[in-house]
Protein backbone atom coordinates (compact mmCIF):
# COMPACT_ATOMS: atom_id res chain seq x y z
CA UNK A 1 0.00 0.00 0.00
CA UNK A 2 1.38 3.42 -0.99
CA UNK A 3 0.85 6.37 1.30
CA UNK A 4 0.99 9.88 -0.05
CA UNK A 5 2.72 12.21 2.38
CA UNK A 6 2.07 15.94 2.33
CA UNK A 7 4.44 18.70 3.50
CA UNK A 8 4.30 19.13 7.24
CA UNK A 9 3.84 15.41 7.86
CA UNK A 10 6.11 14.01 10.54
CA UNK A 11 7.77 10.75 9.53
CA UNK A 12 9.92 8.32 11.43
CA UNK A 13 13.32 7.69 9.87
CA UNK A 14 16.41 5.89 11.01
CA UNK A 15 17.63 9.08 12.67
CA UNK A 16 14.36 9.83 14.45
CA UNK A 17 11.44 12.08 13.58
CA UNK A 18 11.65 14.71 10.88
CA UNK A 19 9.16 16.98 9.15
CA UNK A 20 8.83 16.78 5.38
CA UNK A 21 9.65 20.00 3.56
CA UNK A 22 7.55 21.40 0.76
CA UNK A 23 8.56 20.12 -2.69
CA UNK A 24 10.37 22.52 -5.01
CA UNK A 25 11.78 22.61 -8.52
CA UNK A 26 15.53 23.04 -8.75
CA UNK A 27 16.72 25.94 -10.87
CA UNK A 28 18.47 24.96 -14.08
CA UNK A 29 22.10 25.75 -14.84
CA UNK A 30 22.86 29.46 -14.86
CA UNK A 31 26.14 29.31 -16.77
CA UNK A 32 26.38 29.85 -20.47
CA UNK A 33 28.49 27.80 -22.83
CA UNK A 34 29.45 29.42 -26.09
CA UNK A 35 31.05 27.46 -28.85
CA UNK A 36 32.10 29.30 -31.95
CA UNK A 37 34.90 29.45 -34.46
CA UNK A 38 37.32 32.34 -34.37
CA UNK A 39 37.61 33.96 -37.76
CA UNK A 40 40.24 36.16 -39.37
CA UNK A 41 43.05 35.15 -37.01
CA UNK A 42 46.57 36.19 -37.79
CA UNK A 43 49.46 33.75 -37.48
CA UNK A 44 50.45 35.51 -34.25
CA UNK A 45 46.91 35.08 -32.85
CA UNK A 46 47.01 31.36 -33.62
CA UNK A 47 50.39 31.01 -31.93
CA UNK A 48 49.18 32.80 -28.79
CA UNK A 49 45.99 30.70 -28.62
CA UNK A 50 47.99 27.49 -29.06
CA UNK A 51 50.39 28.50 -26.25
CA UNK A 52 47.52 29.43 -23.92
CA UNK A 53 45.76 26.13 -24.68
CA UNK A 54 48.94 24.16 -24.00
CA UNK A 55 49.47 26.00 -20.70
CA UNK A 56 45.89 25.44 -19.53
CA UNK A 57 46.09 21.78 -20.56
CA UNK A 58 49.29 21.34 -18.54
CA UNK A 59 47.61 22.91 -15.47
CA UNK A 60 44.59 20.62 -15.82
CA UNK A 61 46.86 17.59 -16.22
CA UNK A 62 48.81 18.52 -13.10
CA UNK A 63 45.60 19.01 -11.10
CA UNK A 64 44.32 15.60 -12.20
CA UNK A 65 47.63 13.97 -11.27
CA UNK A 66 47.43 15.46 -7.76
CA UNK A 67 43.79 14.40 -7.37
CA UNK A 68 44.56 10.83 -8.44
CA UNK A 69 47.71 10.49 -6.30
CA UNK A 70 47.30 7.79 -3.70
CA UNK A 71 44.83 5.77 -5.74
CA UNK A 72 45.57 2.57 -7.60
CA UNK A 73 43.55 0.23 -9.78
CA UNK A 74 42.48 -3.24 -8.73
CA UNK A 75 42.88 -6.28 -10.98
CA UNK A 76 39.18 -5.96 -11.89
CA UNK A 77 39.56 -2.30 -12.92
CA UNK A 78 38.24 -0.65 -9.76
CA UNK A 79 39.92 2.04 -7.68
CA UNK A 80 41.25 1.81 -4.16
CA UNK A 81 43.48 3.82 -1.87
CA UNK A 82 47.11 2.71 -2.11
CA UNK A 83 48.44 0.76 0.84
CA UNK A 84 45.15 -0.91 1.77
Amino acid sequence: MRVRLVPGTVVMGMGGLRELAAPFVAVGPSGVAVRDRLKQLTAKDETVLRLVGDHLGALASRDLKVRCAGWTTTPRGGLRVSGL
